[in-house]
């Protein structure tokens, strides 16, 4: 069951996923990356225009388990919670990474 959390790169809280959960969201986004690549061979375009085109199934699979609408897919790969290191002492949000010596939001210095 997702979790809600702060998430420092969104700057906002959203429902982070389990390493269970997050699997098939990140089969999606590899997925996504090969047909955006196969789509700029086919047609020679952009990158940009290569992922207008490119349906991202990802973010409707978040969508359905979480109920939270998520602005971009690239917002995808900030959303697996072991991601992130415990809650900081001052502030209360997570830390950056589980390996983190100073929270990013509020400058504590983790012993």
């Amino acid at each position: 069951m997702p979790i809600i959390r702060y998430s420092y790169r969104l700057k906002r809280e959203v429902a982070m996923l389990s390493d269970e959960e997050y699997l098939p969201v990140q089969q999606a986004l590899w997925e996504r990356l090969a047909a955006v690549k196969e789509y700029r061979v086919e047609h020679g375009a952009s990158i940009e225009v290569a992922q207008r085109n490119v349906h991202p199934v990802s973010i409707a699979y978040y969508e359905r388990l979480t109920g939270q609408r998520l602005v971009s897919v690239n917002d995808l790969y900030h959303v697996q919670n072991s991601r992130y290191g415990s809650d900081c002492s001052s502030c209360q949000k997570p830390l950056r990474t589980p390996r983190a010596k100073m929270c990013a939001e509020c400058g504590f210095q983790v012993e």
